[in-house]
């Protein structure tokens, strides 16, 4: 069926009173249209009418992206209710977030972000954002991009000429909101605890997840990896930096992590210690308890953990290169 065809089975499937009413909106052509794809209609069975009703509802799910902005709400309620009544129940409601303009930021982001960005938007948006961008952007935005997909969003910026206000501001409010409004506080937790979670997966799947990261979101990926630190990574570490996790240590914590490690690791932290605090972690380590596994992980844990704190306050500094794990 074509789009005709299918729009006359949408409105044989509603309501007559509403398919009556939308009928009066169309224009005379495209009444003309539906008309003409009913005579190509024929026997409309169950089984067509649940696929052309489906196919109706995602293609319209899609096209809602952006729904409009506050303000449409409001001039909707009080068109409907009157404007001292929609004044009272709208007393108390949210006014109007100032945004900052949008565009700027956006041209900055990393082209695979940003490519990644605009090809997830349903196209007359994404048809949108490019031609707020210069050329030469568009270009290396497109280059990329799927060939159809790259003609289509190309032919709907020509048919783009004086979008409606309203329309804009939404597009706006939203591109502002993923894009400028993430508090610094809550993007740097939210990076923070990301960080947290892959420093306690497997080599494989810590690198699994950087590379997807990496590729989807290249500018959190390199937040994320500057927070990157397993334990094995001590030996990374500059010595200064080294002996000041150690001293924040308990010295039969780092005995339990040490359980098991790598030799170059053991001397690396066992030679920043006291002569005195040495001899014991040695001895520990040769006549101590059989370590649990739970509890080797949990000591482990601890001093990542002391480390990225160490670290955000500015009293030691992780190695510059990437963790291990963190990418192959």
């Amino acid at each position: 069926m074509d789009g005709a065809t299918k729009a006359a089975v949408v409105l044989l499937a509603a309501d007559r009173s509403k398919s009556i009413e939308l009928l009066k909106l169309l224009n005379p052509d495209e009444v003309r249209s539906i008309s003409q794809g009913a005579e190509r209609l024929g026997p409309v069975d169950s089984r067509t009418l649940s696929s052309v009703v489906t196919n109706f509802e995602d293609a319209f799910n899609e096209g809602l992206k952006f729904l409009g902005t506050a303000d449409e709400v409001r001039l909707l309620i009080s068109e409907a209710i009157g404007g001292d009544t929609a004044a009272a129940a709208m007393a108390g409601a949210p006014q109007n977030l100032i945004y900052e303009n949008p565009w700027p930021a956006l041209d900055a982001l990393p082209a695979e972000e940003l490519r990644s960005y605009i090809v997830a938007q349903h196209p007359q948006v994404a048809a949108y954002i490019l031609s707020r961008l210069n050329s030469e952007r568009n270009a290396e935005l497109l280059e990329q991009t799927d060939v159809e997909l790259c003609a289509d969003l190309m032919t709907r910026m020509l048919s783009i000429m004086d979008t409606p206000d309203a329309i804009v501001r939404a597009i706006e409010e939203v591109l502002a909101t993923e894009f400028l409004k993430q508090n610094s506080n809550n993007a740097g937790q939210m990076h923070a605890d990301l960080a947290s979670v892959i420093n306690r997966l497997d080599h494989a799947r810590a690198t699994d997840v950087m590379k997807r990261l990496h590729a989807f979101r290249p500018a959190d990926a390199k937040v994320v990896q500057r927070l990157l630190f397993r334990f094995e990574d001590l030996a990374k570490l500059a010595p200064n930096a080294l002996t000041t996790v150690v001293e924040y240590v308990p010295v039969e914590q780092m005995v339990i992590a040490l359980a098991g490690s790598y030799p170059a690791l053991q001397e690396a932290v066992l030679s920043v210690m006291s002569a005195r605090t040495r001899r014991m972690a040695e001895s520990e380590m040769k006549n101590g308890a059989a370590v649990t596994q739970k509890a080797l992980l949990a000591a482990r844990q601890t001093i990542v953990a002391k480390v990225l704190s160490l670290a955000s306050s500015g009293a030691i500094e992780l190695p510059a290169d990437s963790p291990e794990g963190a990418t192959s």
